[in-house]
């Protein structure tokens, strides 16, 4: 039998764990957040919590005003018009 040094070992580590996550599908975060009610409800819950605007026409929360300019149009409906969320 003949002795492996680690090189050859971490080597051997790293391509079989490359081979088995290329055979798996891959998830994004986002794919994995719109799939999993718990994340999906924590994600909405935090935005109501947070949101300083919300779109105009649906409600859906979006965020802060920095956040809000960088939004050309509401994800949900489309509609390009925020308003202020009062608390």
């Amino acid at each position: 039998m003949s002795e492996v040094n680690m090189d050859t070992l971490r080597r051997i580590i790293r391509e079989e764990y490359a081979r088995e996550q290329a055979a798996q599908p891959s998830e994004t975060h986002v794919q994995h957040c719109v799939g999993c009610p718990d994340c999906y409800c924590s994600i909405i819950e935090e935005l109501n919590k947070t949101s300083d605007y919300a779109c105009a026409n649906c409600g859906l929360p979006l965020g802060n005003k920095e956040f809000v300019s960088k939004i050309p149009k509401c994800p949900n409906c489309g509609h390009e018009s925020v308003q202020e969320v009062r608390r």
